[in-house]
């Protein structure tokens, strides 16, 4: 398997909730260096998207990679 190497600091990322202008909450996911990762859909409440942010965290290790 090929090794992948990233450009962006892996170490210590963060995910951030804010509302957005239509009112929904979204987060994001952060590098250490501030580098947007990915970026969520909007979620009715804060409660849904904490709940998509530990349903990221639980799967996101073993999550396969599509090459499309």
């Amino acid at each position: 398997m090929a090794e992948i190497y990233y450009d962006v600091d892996l170490v210590d990322p963060q995910f951030e909730i804010f509302e957005d202008d239509e009112g929904k909450f979204r987060f994001l996911l952060r590098a250490a260096d501030g580098e947007v990762l990915c970026t969520s859909d909007g979620y009715t409440s804060k409660k849904e998207c904490e709940e998509r942010i530990e349903i990221v965290r639980s799967i996101a290790p073993s999550a396969a990679l599509e090459r499309l």
